[in-house]
């Protein structure tokens, strides 16, 4: 996965993750990602996640980790430029009435 990202961000500085289908991730991997993010970055774009699950998102937003990567709720919000990512109570949060 890390050198397929940071491919992408050879070829497009700007890359879009999605993570809706994604069931697991370690820290392993979430390290893949701020690698390719910095990457990234560095080329003068960014790398945004979407849609992680409610255990990944809680992994994605420990202190200890401290990435802060942008999370959208959907592919079209990230890719369309959207700079009003979701807090993480906005993706853990169970929608009313359920």
């Amino acid at each position: 996965m890390a050198a397929a990202l940071t491919a992408a961000a050879d070829r497009e500085p700007r890359i879009v993750v999605y993570l809706a289908s994604l069931d697991f991730i370690d820290v392993s991997g979430v390290a893949a990602l701020a690698r390719a993010r910095k990457h990234a970055r560095r080329a003068g774009g960014d790398l945004l996640l979407v849609a992680p699950r409610p255990q990944m998102m809680r992994l994605l937003s420990t202190p200890a980790l401290a990435y802060r990567f942008p999370v959208y709720s959907s592919a079209e919000e990230a890719a369309s430029g959207f700079r009003a990512p979701l807090s993480v109570a906005a993706l853990t949060s169970a929608p009313p009435g359920t």
